[in-house]
């Protein structure tokens, strides 16, 4: 909104004088200090109600710098109360990552006190790639419990990607094997984001766990319900997908 400041004679006096002031220049109009008389487009055209002189357009410029130090000073309040709220979005945020992280690193000591896999970096890559936690620590478990069995033990490769059935450690290629098992997280879940969750979700994996294409993941056939079994365990005994539905939605606490 812009004010159009009018002598008497509805001539411009000083485009100057027109501030961006929303409604707030009805502070000046309740002074008496001039009269609205029009207003279009968003702009307010105003009329002096007092004599065309010096000491009147100065009392005017004095005016209207007291109602923009009112505007200012409502912006500057506006702007530290929204810093006080984002710096409490931005601590709520940071307890429940926290909270998350260390969910999700108890249940992996739980299961398997002797994995190294990090709780901490299977949550950022969750956030990363938009995967529920919980999915993704139920394939880990049924698949090598956290990369302690089978080959991952020495693969490292903690979902066994490229360990098809029956594939000794010398079948697996070179990008199946990784120095840790944390390298093997962003793999893992670039392979799911690309090849299984492009048309369907986490939940519909639990149903049948097939790919793109149409080809499953494993050729167990009840994978899916040994999945769903421990998804469900997770569900129950921890608080790792409400935390991470939470963090997801920016929900303050």
């Amino acid at each position: 909104m812009k004010v159009h400041v009018l002598d008497e004679n509805y001539q411009y006096v000083d485009d100057k004088l027109g501030l961006r002031v929303g409604n707030k220049i009805r502070l000046l109009a309740d002074l008496k200090l001039y009269n609205i008389v029009n207003s279009e487009n968003s702009d307010i055209y105003i009329v002096r109600s007092y004599p065309n002189d010096k000491s009147g357009l100065y009392f005017l410029g004095l005016m209207a710098g007291l109602l923009l130090f009112v505007v200012l000073h409502d912006n500057i309040k506006l702007t530290q109360e929204n810093e006080v709220l984002n710096d409490r979005i931005i601590e709520s945020n940071r307890i429940l990552m926290d909270s998350l992280i260390a969910e999700v690193s108890d249940y992996i000591i739980k299961v398997a006190p002797e994995s190294t896999l990090s709780g901490e970096v299977v949550v950022d890559k969750c956030l990363e790639y938009d995967l529920d936690p919980a999915f993704v620590l139920a394939q880990a478990q049924l698949e090598s419990h956290f990369g302690t069995r089978g080959l991952a033990r020495r693969t490292n490769s903690v979902w066994n990607v490229y360990a098809y059935d029956g594939v000794s450690y010398d079948g697996v290629p070179i990008q199946g094997k990784y120095l840790s098992p944390d390298d093997s997280i962003e793999p893992y879940m670039q392979m799911m984001t690309k090849n299984y969750l492009k048309e369907s979700s986490t939940d519909d994996l639990l149903i049948a766990f097939v790919n793109n294409s149409g080809n499953r993941y494993a050729s167990d056939k009840n994978y899916e319900v040994r999945l769903k079994s421990i998804y469900n365990e997770i569900q129950c005994s921890t608080e790792i997908s409400k935390l991470y539905k939470s963090i997801i939605k920016g929900v303050a606490i």
